[in-house]
């Protein structure tokens, strides 16, 4: 569901901006994701997909997705990283911190400073 409200949000925004500029159709929707909102790009895809059908200047659009990576501080020793993949879990959560730890002190006092970005980047049209 999480997936549904993040599409519906980008396709919001961009229908707001065609109509702002007058576009026509919109042909690509480049939007960022923080790898730790734990979302599937298949599913911001079909979901895209799916959705986009509803309004006629998506019709012929794709959505690219460009991923940020997760980046924590750790309270005791004060290293600053990137979460590493292997440990963020593969299913959907909404809050991943109780499975990561830092990789120099294994402290589990961590502080998200990047990966929950979302945000619409760029529309192309004709």
């Amino acid at each position: 569901m999480h997936d549904v409200s993040m599409v519906q949000g980008f396709i919001n925004q961009s229908l707001e901006l065609a109509v702002k500029h007058e576009m026509k159709e919109i042909t690509e929707i480049i939007v960022h994701i923080g790898i730790l909102n734990l979302v599937h790009e298949e599913n911001i895809i079909h979901n895209f997909d799916l959705l986009k059908d509803e309004y006629p200047v998506l019709a012929k659009a794709n959505i690219t997705i460009e991923w940020i990576h997760g980046e924590v501080k750790c309270a005791s020793c004060g290293h600053q990283g990137k979460v590493p993949e292997d440990q963020l879990p593969k299913e959907h959560l909404h809050n991943v911190l109780p499975f990561l730890s830092c990789t120099e002190c294994g402290s589990k006092e961590l502080t998200i400073t990047a990966g929950h970005d979302v945000y619409l980047d760029k529309i192309d049209y004709n």
